[in-house]
């Protein structure tokens, strides 16, 4: 997994932990269960995540994405040939 895909869902984690409890403090139920979703959602994809890594599985798809750097545009290539 990569580093992009690691904050996502730490964050995501995070961010369903503190509207869970955010919930309770504020007896919303709605927000609690939003937040517990997120918070299973997250830990579910990191568990996933640890198991391929344990077992030597590359990921079956990334998020890692190549961009020109920021003196190229995608047209301008395009003109030179």
């Amino acid at each position: 997994m990569g580093v992009r895909d690691e904050l996502r869902n730490e964050a995501e984690f995070v961010a369903g932990e503190v509207k869970e409890k955010a919930g309770k403090l504020t007896h919303n139920e709605k927000l609690e269960h939003e937040g517990h979703r997120e918070h299973d959602r997250a830990e579910a994809r990191q568990r996933h995540e640890r198991d391929d890594d344990a077992a030597g599985h590359s990921p079956s798809h990334t998020d890692e994405r190549v961009l020109p750097s920021h003196h190229e545009h995608p047209a301008d290539s395009a003109a030179d040939e």
